[in-house]
């Protein structure tokens, strides 16, 4: 008798193992594919905050000139583009793939600047991640 093939057992045996390691291994890249996902935006993130300081640096007589103590990037809209393309006059190449900037503030007290970024990141119907003053959040 010539015998090709595997049994039902060594079948039975490798699916089970195979089973075995995926449940063991998939939740694992799962969350590595999360990490990935916020730090990216966390560095999109500090970026946009970054160019906000770097823009303030390099127009703030310009900004502050009338003793205003907030300034708004995003003049009211409701997706900032106004406040993105200001940055991208000044010099930035902020690409934001997925994310809506909702608000884009600088406020001064006394000497001091405060800046305020919240950005949402994702489709329309879900959304990925959503960053406020202190902390990151994705789904």
């Amino acid at each position: 008798m010539n015998k090709k093939g595997f049994t039902l057992v060594e079948l039975i045996l490798i699916i089970t193992l195979m089973a075995v390691i995926s449940v063991i291994v998939i939740p694992n890249i799962l969350d590595a594919l999360s990490s990935s996902k916020q730090q990216k935006y966390e560095s999109l993130y500090n970026l946009v905050e970054k160019n906000m300081k770097l823009y303030n640096d390099k127009y703030s007589v310009d900004l502050w000139s009338n003793n205003k103590t907030f300034f708004d990037f995003c003049e009211g809209s409701s997706n900032c583009i106004n406040g993105i393309n200001k940055l991208k006059e000044s010099g930035s190449d902020i690409v934001l793939d997925d994310c809506i900037i909702n608000t884009m503030t600088i406020t001064k007290n006394d000497s001091k600047y405060t800046y305020n970024l919240t950005m949402t990141c994702g489709t329309e119907d879900k959304v990925i991640c959503n960053r406020d003053a202190n902390e990151i959040k994705c789904d």
